[in-house]
């Protein structure tokens, strides 16, 4: 391991930051970062349902992301002419992100992906982009008519890997990649 990466991987592991518990939830980040207009058309519920409603008829694709969930559990995709999906967090009281699906995303080899960064904030060294970028690919093609398909939606790691490994399983022949690629 180089000298860089021990650096970056030190000083990640012992992050204080108070924005720690903020960049876990789905909802603190929207927060965090709403003013800058790069995120898709989002509400937070129950605080913005009435908005949410009023609002909901303008896109045809929508998804629900419910707070401090991972591994992609707890994301539901549906139309706007659809009840609003019953996700466990709205019993619990808990925030849930309502967020405009963008349905014509850009797509690598067919399928849509996303890019992971380490990027590292310090007072004394300024900022450092760690020169490895994760490129996360959906397990399956893109078909915007299948909601239900969420490995065609989804660019998780953890549900990329489960359809390759129902893809393998359905299939005679060897399964290609894992999901995630490095692109640097």
């Amino acid at each position: 391991m180089d000298a860089r990466t021990l650096f970056l991987l030190q000083n990640s592991i012992r992050s204080t930051l108070p924005l720690k518990k903020k960049l876990h939830s789905k909802v603190s980040l929207y927060e965090l970062f709403s003013s800058h207009r790069f995120q898709p058309l989002s509400f937070v519920l129950p605080r913005d349902r009435a908005e949410f409603e009023k609002r909901k008829h303008e896109h045809e694709v929508w998804l629900l992301k419910e707070d401090r969930v991972d591994r992609g559990k707890g994301i539901h995709i549906f139309r706007s002419g659809d009840p609003v999906p019953d996700c466990p967090s709205f019993h619990s009281g808990e925030r849930v992100l309502a967020q405009r699906y963008v349905t014509a995303p850009l797509l690598l080899e067919g399928k849509k992906f996303h890019l992971r960064s380490v990027v590292l904030v310090s007072a004394r060294r300024g900022v450092w982009v760690y020169d490895v970028v994760y490129v996360y690919r959906c397990g399956v093609v893109y078909d915007a008519s299948d909601l239900g398909n969420r490995a065609a939606h989804l660019s998780n790691l953890h549900i990329a890997r489960h359809a390759l490994d129902v893809q393998h399983t359905e299939e005679a022949g060897d399964v290609s990649g894992d999901g995630k690629c490095s692109a640097g």
